[in-house]
């Protein structure tokens, strides 16, 4: 097995626990983000960190669906997994730079400045191809189920409309508390749920398998 499989072999095996990090990250995120704009609670400096490894987590979920979806539609399963690994190696990069900023200089890991836009802008829009590949690929056949297809889809709506309220942030200062709740609170349970079903279907495979790696 090269090293290349080997890599595969672990985003796999940890996707359905990533899924329900990343779902408990962005929702932590979210419901403090959220408090702090209706103005119950300040918001604390690490607020987004939760949120950051949040999304770390769920990139390494999705890279990890490849071998999933790969056998009934493996364009749409490549095309997953190149945009959820793309994103995955500009995050950790990225994060890794911040602590190194971090530790180096007076600016706090919850402050990023000038990185953030564009790393949250292009990793909203890998997240977006990557959810979107996979969930029409599931929604497309019995396995995995329809209804796990359809969960993969769900936060493509969410993340954009998250996304809308960000801007809406940047260009007016003000967002609205209750639909920042809503959306990231959606997002984030259908992330862990993603991953319950992800764990409930991998336990369920039974005999040899034969597994279908990424290629170019």
């Amino acid at each position: 097995m090269s090293v290349r499989e080997q890599a595969v072999g672990q985003f796999e095996r940890w996707s359905p626990t990533a899924f329900v990090v990343g779902g408990v990250g962005i929702l932590g995120t979210t419901v403090v983000g959220s408090l702090d704009v209706a103005g119950v609670v300040s918001t604390p400096e690490w607020v987004m960190v939760p949120l950051l490894f949040g999304l770390w987590f769920v990139f390494v979920g999705l890279t990890g669906l490849y071998d999933t979806i790969a056998e009934r539609s493996p364009r749409l399963a490549r095309g997953g997994f190149w945009t959820s690994a793309i994103a995955w190696i500009a995050w950790t990069a990225t994060m890794l730079a911040a602590g190194v900023v971090d530790v180096t200089s007076e600016r706090t890991f919850a402050e990023p400045g000038s990185w953030a836009p564009p790393l949250l802008a292009g990793a909203f829009v890998l997240a977006l191809l990557s959810f979107l590949a996979y969930g029409i690929a599931s929604t497309r056949s019995a396995v995995p189920s329809r209804t796990f297809g359809i969960l993969l889809l769900i936060p493509v709506a969410g993340f954009l409309g998250l996304a809308v309220l960000l801007l809406s942030k940047i260009v007016t200062g003000e967002v609205v508390a209750v639909l920042q709740l809503a959306l990231g609170g959606i997002t984030a349970v259908v992330l862990v749920a993603v991953g319950y079903l992800h764990w409930r279907d991998s336990k369920q495979v039974t005999g040899p398998e034969s597994r279908a790696k990424p290629t170019g």
